[in-house]
């Protein structure tokens, strides 16, 4: 854990007043610092090199990854040597980073004793993590079935496999065969430590039941487990269904790229012209009360989790809570990550949309500008339009377009900023929520401020 809140006006605080004073929101004069001739913002000249608590735990879960994730799988004696080298390396440089460590010093003892401490950290922060993060083996996940999923009590587990990505929920495929010779091709979606987004898969499961059952393409909900001694976090299982969310295989022909935006033109109609009260929502609010309130649900999530001052949300939250669309008539309910890294794709037919964590009661617009981004290079724009108007979808009004380019990546930037804190904090060291904390973040504080100034200007 980071011991010295003073210095975390770091990476996000600094990078954020130097993006104000590029787009000029808000009157900010501020102006970035650049090394000369290159365009490039320097990392110490926003602070943090004197911030060395913080790079040395960033260091820290990016070798551990290298050590214990990437090394053992590396075939080639040549990527495996570098990738020794790259871990030592890092293990120098987290000494480096110890506050009270002077490497121009040059004493061989002094130096190894540091290094033996960033060992022993690397080692205690390994340890937390493996007691946060309980691997789901055959025998564990066979013990569920045995003591808990009516009807699987004598099947066995044939395989487990954990699949690639998870920076909100972990996902886990497995396969079990009952005596009787009937198989089960199961997912499990399990909650983190410690997630962005401050909710649970097991909040998804009564919705994913509802939407089943009218019809939609949605991966069948079989279990939903609240008590975490099972597999380490609550979880629910669905059946697996048919397809990959892999645009490669078909985004190159022009017939079935087409094909499969129509399809998601007409999934999202027959979702947003949904009655909320036939899935057990009731809708019957006012919409701009409904789409202000869940503005304020998550500004006060960042203003829970934060760990610097956001000067880019602060001018977002503001504008924001000043035009909330007003001529919204009717709630639908809203995927919110509608993509088609969350979409399952069979022979060119949508199988299942899929990550419904961020779904809530609001305007069909917030789908819709999100998907926009992921469609318009495929396909133009305003046929995708005509085939969902087609299959019933709502009206796309610009006053809503507009507010959704600037809520997606305010939205995304939170998530970002509590999985950071987080991870400052030991409740989640994995290297993914320092990823989200600095890369991804200040690509979603780049597309606010972009957006923001696009809607102000």
């Amino acid at each position: 854990m980071c011991n010295n809140p003073v210095d975390r006006q770091d990476v996000q605080t600094l990078l954020d007043r130097t993006l104000l004073g590029m787009t000029g929101i808000a009157g900010v004069s501020a102006r970035p610092i650049l090394r000369p001739g290159t365009g490039n913002v320097l990392w110490e000249d926003f602070g943090l090199s004197d911030d060395r608590a913080i790079l040395a735990q960033l260091l820290s879960a990016i070798r551990r990854d290298l050590g214990t994730a990437i090394m053992p799988d590396l075939r080639l004696g040549e990527a495996r040597l570098k990738a020794g080298m790259m871990h030592d390396m890092l293990g120098h440089m987290v000494a480096w980073m110890r506050e009270d460590f002077d490497p121009a010093a040059g004493e061989r003892a002094r130096f190894q004793g540091h290094f033996d401490d960033a060992e022993r950290d690397a080692a205690d922060a390994a340890e937390r993590l493996a007691a946060l993060e309980v691997e789901v083996t055959a025998d564990r996940l066979q013990r569920f079935l045995r003591e808990r999923m009516t009807g699987w009590a004598d099947a066995v587990v044939e395989s487990v496999v954990p699949a690639n990505g998870g920076y909100s929920k972990d996902t886990i495929l497995f396969r079990a065969v009952r005596p009787d010779g009937l198989c089960l091709d199961g997912v499990i979606r399990r909650d983190l430590p410690f997630g962005p987004g401050e909710n649970s898969a097991v909040d998804e499961f009564p919705l994913l039941g509802a939407l089943f059952r009218c019809g939609l393409p949605i991966a069948e909900p079989l279990w939903c487990e609240a008590d975490k001694d099972w597999l380490g976090q609550p979880f629910i299982v669905t059946r697996r269904v048919a397809g990959e969310a892999n645009t490669a295989v078909w985004d190159r022909d022009e017939t079935l790229r087409r094909s499969v935006c129509l399809q998601l033109a007409a999934l999202l109609a027959a979702l947003h012209s949904t009655d909320p009260a036939d899935i057990g929502l009731a809708g019957e609010r006012i919409p701009a009360d409904e789409i202000a309130d869940y503005v304020a649900l998550w500004h006060d999530r960042w203003q829970r989790h934060r760990v610097h001052d956001s000067p880019v949300l602060d001018a977002a939250f503001r504008w924001l809570a000043d035009n909330v669309p007003q001529d919204l008539t009717r709630l639908s309910l809203i995927h919110a990550d509608v993509g088609f890294h969350n979409i399952l794709t069979d022979d060119g037919r949508i199988t299942a949309l899929l990550d419904w964590e961020f779904s809530h009661l609001g305007d069909p617009a917030e789908d819709l500008g999100y998907c926009r981004q992921r469609v318009e290079p495929l396909m133009p724009w305003d046929e995708f339009l005509a085939a969902y108007y087609a299959a019933g979808g709502a009206p796309y009004r610009e006053s809503g377009a507009r507010f959704y380019e600037v809520w997606r990546g305010v939205r995304n930037a939170v998530c970002c900023a509590v999985a950071w804190n987080g991870f400052l904090n030991d409740w989640y060291p994995a290297l993914k929520m320092g990823y989200q904390g600095v890369p991804l973040y200040r690509m979603f504080i780049l597309d606010v401020a972009d957006r923001l100034e696009r809607a102000t200007s």
